[in-house]
Order: structure tokens, then sequence, then C-alpha cells
């Protein structure tokens, strides 16, 4: 996901967003006009929910 992130902040006049399932970046997009959408289950249990949450 790294990788997609650091693509997505480069080329943002190429995309609009991204949409991450079961996923998170740990790249800060806030300063971006990228939309992103993230989707994961309430029983996902491989999702590190605090670090998500920290960084939603």
């Amino acid at each position: 996901m790294r990788r997609l992130a650091s693509f997505a902040t480069k080329h943002t006049n190429q995309i609009d967003g991204l949409l991450l399932l079961a996923s998170y970046t740990t790249k800060d997009l806030s300063d971006t006009d990228l939309s992103v959408v993230t989707v994961y289950g309430s029983e996902d249990g491989v999702l590190n929910r605090e670090f998500y949450l920290d960084r939603k």
C-alpha cells in the first residue's frame, strides 16, 4: 500500500482517489485533493484497528 499512496500523491492530476479494501495507507494524504474510501469488516482480525483509527 505504501507504493500506491506514494504514486497517488505524485500523480494527483491522473487519479481522483483511492479505494482501500481492508487496508490503510501509512502515507499522509491530507494535503492532497484525493478522495479516500476505506472498507473493512467488523470481524477483521488482521487490520490493526488502533493504527488505522489514529491515522484516519
